[in-house]
């Protein structure tokens, strides 16, 4: 350890050279405060102690030179040594960058504990330096990691089929990152395939779940394949490339213009509703299967559901962060609650149901993902090539 002694008495530095290279300190000398700041600059001591009383500039000039170019991330205490009263010295010591101060005649054993505790504060600055250069790195990788993620994200939401005129959604992430997905994508014949899922959990890692996903529905919706293998090569894929715990609660739909019909696959999602608008009443449909990943592919069960389609009928998908969400008093929306703003909105329940579920919820803390969909049935829309 190196300790810059810097006063204009030959005798002051000869009695501390020589009881701090007992210490086992290495003694660096000046007797100018001129002198000092140049040393410091050359050697970068570990301790600076420092006479005030000097010829040309004073201890208190030196240690504002020295102050101000110490680096920042290193500690480097300086320490006063002066006849002055401490009454006298001590608010003008510790404002002029000092960190702390001794009287003369110096008590040694006093010294020697104020260098020591100051080189115990140095190491743990120097910790604290490591550890926030070490989280600046993880920071990096994460925003770099978090943009490749939301590349991901805006590419599957540019290349959907989001014509407005037949779908409207609101996705609200929990956190930077959604564990919600929305793909919609035509296939060759002009029929419309959507898919909602909710992987579980919320943030970047459910997210990360959805590349696989994009890849599959897209593929195989450009090929013509019917849901019913859509969902399977889901499952298996979801199954083979993620961890155990991870699965997709899912809705897989295909609206065919030429059939005049809607097809099916759900697993684990809240029940879909089916509503009218010239009616004006509604119909749950109900999810019949596991969500994706979970069964083997020898298990699962890729059925799926088959409906007539008139014109004017919309079909409402949510994840189930819209229905648990809770309120500042801890209480969840609910399921009656979403079907009473459908009974009570017959003209366009998708807007009053999304006003109604804002103020519900106030300025509660939202703890996972939300997305609401609206999927019209327009025969002449969706046989649009």
């Amino acid at each position: 350890m190196d300790v810059l002694v810097a006063d204009d008495n030959e005798a002051n530095r000869k009695l501390l050279r020589s009881y701090l290279s007992v210490q086992g300190f290495n003694v660096l000398e000046a007797h100018t405060g001129e002198l000092a700041v140049e040393m410091y600059r050359k050697h970068q001591p570990d301790v600076v102690l420092m006479d005030i009383m000097m010829p040309g500039m004073g201890g208190y000039d030196a240690a504002n030179a020295i102050k101000e170019c110490s680096s920042e991330e290193v500690y480097t205490p300086l320490i006063y040594v002066t006849a002055l009263k401490p009454e006298d010295a001590m608010t003008k010591a510790l404002e002029s960058g000092g960190d702390d101060f001794v009287t003369k005649p110096i008590d040694f054993g006093i010294l020697i504990s104020k260098i020591n505790a100051h080189l115990r504060i140095r190491d743990e600055h120097q910790k604290l330096v490591e550890a926030n250069a070490s989280l600046k790195q993880h920071n990096l990788r994460l925003t770099q990691e978090n943009e490749l993620v939301e590349h991901i994200f805006n590419n599957a939401l540019g290349m959907s089929f989001l014509d407005e005129r037949f779908i409207r959604y609101r996705i609200t992430p929990a956190s930077v990152f959604n564990g919600d997905i929305l793909l919609v994508e035509k296939k060759p014949d002009g029929s419309v395939c959507a898919l909602l899922g909710d992987f579980t959990g919320h943030g970047l890692s459910a997210a990360i779940g959805t590349l696989p996903v994009v890849k599959v529905f897209f593929t195989m919706v450009r090929k013509g394949l019917g849901i019913e293998k859509i969902a399977k090569e889901l499952n298996d894929t979801i199954k083979m490339l993620l961890p155990t715990n991870m699965f997709l609660c899912a809705c897989v739909l295909e609206m065919n213009c030429n059939l005049k019909n809607m097809s099916v696959w759900a697993g684990g999602l809240p029940p879909m509703i089916l509503y009218d608008a010239q009616k004006g009443d509604f119909k749950e449909i109900n999810t019949q299967h596991m969500p994706l990943g979970i069964l083997s592919p020898d298990e699962f069960d890729s059925n799926i559901v088959s409906m007539d389609m008139d014109e004017d009928q919309k079909l409402y998908l949510y994840t189930d962060g819209i229905t648990e969400a809770k309120n500042a008093s801890d209480e969840m929306y609910g399921v009656e609650r979403l079907q009473n703003v459908f009974k009570e909105n017959p003209s366009d329940p998708f807007k009053a149901l999304v006003e109604n579920h804002r103020q519900y919820l106030g300025e509660s803390q939202q703890n996972d993902d939300m997305t609401l969909v609206e999927l019209s049935y327009d025969q002449s829309l969706l046989c649009i090539e």
